[in-house]
Parts: C-alpha cells; structure tokens; sequence
C-alpha cells in the first residue's frame, strides 16, 4: 500500500466514512424528524382552523332582522382596527339603545347613516347577528346591510 492510500485511509476513519451511525444518532435523526412534522402539521391545522372561523364569523349568520328607530350615535372608534359603531334608540324603554356595527368599507350605508342621523329621520334598519365578535369588523354582533328612511 503507498503512503497516500494509507493517509486516505487514516482520513476516512476519522471521518468515521463507511462506518454505520450509531443507536443514539439513529434516534436523534427520528426525534428530529417528528417534531418537524408535528410542526409544519400544528401549523396547517392552525392556519386553515384560523380561515374556517373567518369565514363562519364574517359570511354565516346567527338571525337576521330589522329595527326601527332614530340614530343617535354613529362613530369612527379604535386605536388599530377603525371601526363604524352606532347607537338607536328604539323608542322602547326596557330596550332603551340598541348598538349595532357597519363593516368597513361599506361607505353607502355609513353615508345613509349619518344622513339620517343629521336630518333626525326615523329609519328602519335590516341587520345580521353574528356567531362571534371580531375586533377589526366591530364591536357589536349586530351589523346593517341595508338602511330605509321611513320619516324625515
């Protein structure tokens, strides 16, 4: 054998090349690899449960109804998330006032809205209650879709 086949030789068993992993390295490869899958899993579970209470939140509804009344608050509110708030006052007693919220972004209803809030006309709102509060829609369950003027 030359000198060179020796050195390779010598390099190679300290490389530890051609021998099989141990018991211990076996298991640490294992460990690792599971952890990684219940990782990347936990993270799907939790991105598509995220998505599927979003859409149950925002699309699905709990009753849908109407009120009637005078507006008699309507605001902007929130630090981070601007929200459209608004209070009625239905003219019952033990129901007093009745808080609702306006999705952002839709301006023709909050337009509606603070018309007839301004004018002092009654008007009669159709609403859908929500399943949960969610703080960047609103702070109520109760949102407007649709606003008619009864009196002015």
């Amino acid at each position: 054998m030359s000198e060179a086949d020796q050195t390779k030789e010598v390099l190679n068993k300290e490389a530890g090349a051609g021998e099989e992993p141990s018991m211990v390295d076996k298991a640490k490869k294992s460990v690792k690899g599971f952890f990684k899958k219940l990782l990347l899993w936990t993270l799907l579970v939790g991105i598509v449960g995220g998505g599927i209470f979003l859409s149950i939140a925002r699309f699905a509804s709990y009753s849908n109804g109407e009120r009637s009344g005078k507006v008699v608050k309507f605001s902007r509110k929130g630090v981070v998330f601007k929200t459209h708030e608004g209070e009625m006052n239905t003219g019952d007693y033990a129901a007093g006032q009745w808080k609702f919220s306006v999705y952002p972004g839709d301006d023709e209803i909050q337009d509606e809205i603070k018309d007839a809030m301004e004018n002092g006309s009654e008007v009669k709102v159709k609403y859908k209650e929500r399943y949960f509060d969610i703080l960047f829609w609103g702070d109520t369950r109760y949102f407007i879709y649709d606003v008619d003027v009864i009196r002015e």
